[in-house]
């Protein structure tokens, strides 16, 4: 067996740790139902952003000195944002039609920004969603196409998985997630995979084996609960008798809520997310900070503001 002594980071863990700062993306047909939790019935006709410009949104995390952008492909109700051929509740079936995962991966990439992918293990669409094994190989399919087809994929963000198992526990059989693991690093070695435990298990390992951990919620940690995040930088992986460095990404909102919601007008300010920062740092790990794109396919001018100004400090 494996021992902890003298385990650290990976050199593809220790150049994400080197990005310090990243874009949590969610824009997706919630983004034009003002919800954070879709139903899998939403009507994809819905989706359409007459402004839809991932250049000024890849222009405002340059200017806040972000490194990397994380992009829901698929949240919970199911719908995908790029034309996946695995369903057709996706982009294609919209007014708007076209690959909005490649134009957002290009427009990054284009100012050097390195992008990742959000994607949700749970489905409330996707027939298949009950049948575990055919379940697996629909995802397996999935992840193909965003691994091939949209170049080097900094890390996945995965979702959603307290929907099968214990008490809104995970159970990593009924996952198939080692297969699941496993396909991802056939695919593409470097790409770093995380697994949400969710806000009240911060620091939890949901699943394993993973290369990132999770707080989701900064400001949940900040000394506003008594609950103290499991921040230990060497863990354990379940069931296949290794040790693993694991650094941890902390998420937040700039605003309330994951995706763009009109009436959400609590705006966190540049000190607090310079804070967030500085802890996630001082936990091992990065801070990645969702702004809401929304329904017209922009960023809001006051999230750039602050972004602006905590690019400033951070320079």
């Amino acid at each position: 067996m494996q021992t902890s002594t003298a385990i650290g980071p990976t050199p593809s863990q220790q150049a994400w740790l080197d990005l310090r700062f990243g874009m949590f993306l969610h824009f997706s047909l919630n983004t034009f139902c003002t919800t954070e939790l879709g139903t899998g019935t939403e009507d994809p006709a819905k989706f359409d952003p007459a402004d839809f410009d991932p250049h000024q949104w890849a222009q405002v995390a340059a200017d806040a000195g972000m490194k990397y952008a994380v992009i829901t492909t698929k949240h919970h109700e199911g719908f995908c944002i790029w034309p996946t051929k695995q369903t057709d509740y996706n982009v294609s079936a919209t007014p708007f039609g076209r690959d909005v995962l490649q134009e957002i991966c290009q427009a990054f990439r284009n100012r050097g920004i390195q992008t990742g992918f959000y994607y949700s293990l749970w489905d409330l669409h996707e027939p298949t969603y009950h049948d575990d094994a055919a379940y697996a190989q629909f995802m397996k399919d999935q992840l193909t196409e965003l691994l091939t087809n949209y170049g080097a994929v900094l890390e996945l963000w995965f979702d959603g998985g307290w929907e099968k198992g214990w008490w809104g526990w995970y159970d990593a059989t009924r996952w198939h997630w080692r297969e699941i693991y496993d396909h991802i690093k056939s695919l593409q070695p470097d790409c770093l995979v995380l697994c949400n435990a969710g806000k009240k298990n911060g620091g939890e390992l949901a699943l394993s084996p993973v290369d990132l951990n999770c707080i989701e919620r900064a400001q949940a940690y900040m000394g506003d609960e008594p609950y103290i995040p499991d921040t230990r930088p060497i863990r354990r992986m379940v069931d296949i008798d290794t040790f693993r460095y694991l650094p941890i990404e902390t998420c937040d909102c700039i605003r309330s809520h994951w995706f763009y919601d009109p009436n959400d007008v609590k705006l966190n300010p540049p000190d607090r997310i310079i804070d967030w920062i500085r802890v996630a740092r001082e936990r091992g790990g990065n801070l990645l900070l969702n702004v809401a794109p929304t329904d017209r396919g922009l960023l809001q001018q006051e999230d750039a503001d602050v972004l602006a100004e905590v690019g400033r400090h951070l320079k």
